[in-house]
């Protein structure tokens, strides 16, 4: 009966106590959550925390932030004395570009806020006594900014260590061998300066070893500057292909060595460029892939025109010489360039608007035909080509080919498998163009033949001149016909036999006319003067005629 009773007594016990804990575990949870709601709402930093050790609790971010600037400005103003034995240089942290990295505040403030519940208000409970807890990142130093430092100490200390050096001039290498000396330990030279950046005022060694020069390697010296000879040589088993000499060069390596082991550091010598001469040349090929004349051809020209004889000369100068690899193309605006004083040409005559006016590099397609007709007769590719407005006179209908600079231009292509060479000389009245090449057995014979489809009369135009006397006449403009052409490339072998009649070009060329300018300027006649006495001379005279009585386009000749 005891037992029985003290079992319900020890129950009853057992109930009181976990009703007990149950409402002291939920005292405790109703507590912490307020107090974890409390820290998470709170705008300040939990006490013990510091900032690269500046003591920040208790503190908003704001009053943090204002309170860290003030230490970094506090490092910024501090002097470092940077001293080398007799040498000393100054600097502050704003010389060295100090600053504090972003989010120290932040990372500070979030400290007891990151976790789960629990872990939280444990962090806050203990930061009541006097944990502590320090957001230590340190200060930053812009890198540029120390690099100008030390390279400030080297130029000033002549800390630097000067490496040997060498330059190619011409047929020479001029070698400086360098000299030892101290070289800064750079790495170490900044952690002892982050160590410290504190905002005190403080003296640091600058730490430095013995350096040595690096030497130049007379092997790699050797390798970079031979050049093995290469003669010039051509193939044309998979196409055209050329090969320009190249003249070899190399220095004696053992000579130098030894003149090398003799001198002083910081002294200067030189080493001389053997040159090695290439067996062919360019110029001997020449004699081989331009030993054939393909085709040539002349036009003539008024010489005593001299600046349309100069506008000639300077056209075909500056083609002369001109080699074109097999399907190249040759334009005749890019290598005579732009028609301008300053490129040597001049004022002369040229077609504009149906009539002869002065243009500057006047004349010069006459140089442009004259070669247009020795590329037809070379079976070459005329891939540009246009035809004058009017017919010029040194060349058949059909057979010329105008330029004007940025719009119309001759071009062709060199469809053969070897390169030709092309010369155009002005001399002496004659326009002359040659293309040279490598002649083939199966090349065949061109001919080229103009037919004039019409002719169309020129007509004559007069114009008054009240300059001009009247009753006087003056031709301004000779005449010339106009012609609708064909022209025809006829392909004939070895025989004669006719391969090919190919159309060219068809090809209109308007009339110019005859422009003769007419007077009108009135003439007075001189009054007749009566004699106060009849004379009675023994031959009669006539009367005196106005000055040219005797010109062919004078009303008085006869």
């Amino acid at each position: 009966m005891n037992q029985i009773l003290y079992s319900r007594k020890n129950e009853q016990r057992a109930k009181g106590l976990a009703l007990v804990f149950c409402i002291l575990l939920a005292l405790l949870i109703i507590v912490s959550v307020s107090f974890g709601i409390a820290n998470k709402t709170s705008n300040k930093i939990l006490k013990g925390v510091s900032v690269n050790g500046l003591d920040v609790g208790g503190l908003t971010k704001e009053e943090a932030t204002d309170k860290l600037n003030e230490q970094l400005n506090s490092i910024k103003n501090g002097q470092i004395e940077l001293s080398l034995g007799d040498y000393a240089k100054t600097i502050t942290g704003e010389d060295l570009g100090v600053s504090y990295p972003n989010g120290l505040i932040d990372n500070a403030y979030q400290y007891g806020r990151t976790g789960n519940l629990i872990a939280d208000n444990y962090t806050v409970l203990f930061s009541h006594f006097n944990k502590k807890y320090d957001v230590n990142i340190g200060s930053t130093i812009d890198e540029s900014k120390f690099q100008e430092v030390v390279s400030a100490i080297r130029e000033d200390v002549g800390a630097t260590v000067k490496n040997d050096t060498y330059t190619i001039d011409g047929n020479k290498i001029v070698i400086e061998k360098g000299q030892e000396g101290k070289r800064i330990k750079e790495t170490e030279l900044e952690n002892l300066i982050y160590a410290n950046l504190n905002g005190e005022n403080t003296t640091i060694e600058i730490p430095v070893e013995v350096a040595m020069p690096e030497r130049i390697d007379f092997d790699k010296l050797y390798e970079e500057t031979y050049v093995e000879k290469v003669d010039a040589s051509y193939s044309t088993e998979d196409g055209f292909e050329y090969t320009q000499e190249v003249y070899g060069s190399y220095f004696d390596k053992e000579a130098a060595v030894q003149k090398y082991a003799e001198l002083a550091d910081g002294e200067t010598m030189e080493i001389a460029m053997i040159s090695v001469e290439p067996t062919v040349k360019s110029a001997d090929l020449n004699n081989v892939l331009f030993k054939d004349v393909l085709a040539t051809y002349q036009t003539k020209y008024d010489r005593y025109y001299t600046n349309r004889a100069n506008n000639l000369e300077v056209a075909a100068r500056n083609i002369n010489g001109t080699i074109l690899y097999p399907d190249e193309e040759f334009s005749y605006n890019k290598v005579v360039g732009e028609r301008t004083v300053k490129n040597g040409f001049k004022e002369a005559h040229v077609f504009e608007g149906g009539k002869v006016v002065d243009g500057l590099g006047g004349g010069i397609c006459q140089v442009s035909s004259t070669l247009y007709n020795s590329v037809l007769l070379s079976n070459l590719e005329v891939t540009q080509r246009a035809a004058h407005m009017m017919h010029t006179g040194y060349v058949e209908p059909g057979r010329d080919a105008t330029v004007v600079y940025g719009s119309i231009d001759f071009k062709f292509k060199n469809n053969r498998k070897t390169p030709i060479k092309i010369e155009t000389i002005v001399k002496n009245g004659i326009c002359t163009a040659t293309i040279y090449g490598i002649k083939e057995a199966d090349d065949p014979k061109v001919e080229i033949k103009s037919v004039i489809l019409k002719t169309i009369p020129y007509t004559t135009v007069t114009e008054n001149d009240p300059t001009l006397e009247e009753g006087k006449t003056q031709v301004v403009q000779s005449p010339l016909n106009g012609y609708v052409s064909e022209t025809y490339k006829i392909l004939k072998d070895a025989n004669g036999n006719e391969i090919s009649n190919t159309l060219v070009s068809k090809d209109s060329y308007k009339q110019t006319s005859k422009i003769v300018k007419v007077g009108t300027k009135k003439v007075e006649t001189p009054a007749v003067v009566e004699p106060t006495q009849e004379p009675t001379p023994e031959n009669p005279t006539t009367p005196s005629l106005p000055t040219g009585w005797d010109s062919p386009e004078s009303p008085y000749a006869q």
